[in-house]
């Protein structure tokens, strides 16, 4: 149980960097100006990235509380 709420915090850490990330980059990759729109469509793909990994977590949390 100690290791989930380890890999919790980490995984919580992960997901506010990258936001801070994507919100306040001047730039992304391409060099294309960060707007506000792209900002919202680059925290939306974050986000699903981060609710499927939230799903997967839960799935190994539910399994460790079968044992």
């Amino acid at each position: 149980m100690k290791l989930f709420k380890i890999s919790s915090l980490i995984w919580i850490v992960i997901f506010f960097v990258g936001s801070f990330f994507i919100w306040f980059r001047e730039k992304d990759a391409s060099g294309v100006s960060n707007t506000l729109a792209n900002q919202i469509v680059s925290l939306s793909i974050w986000g699903f990235v981060f609710i499927c990994i939230l799903i997967a977590h839960l799935v190994w949390h539910h399994h460790l509380i079968k044992k």
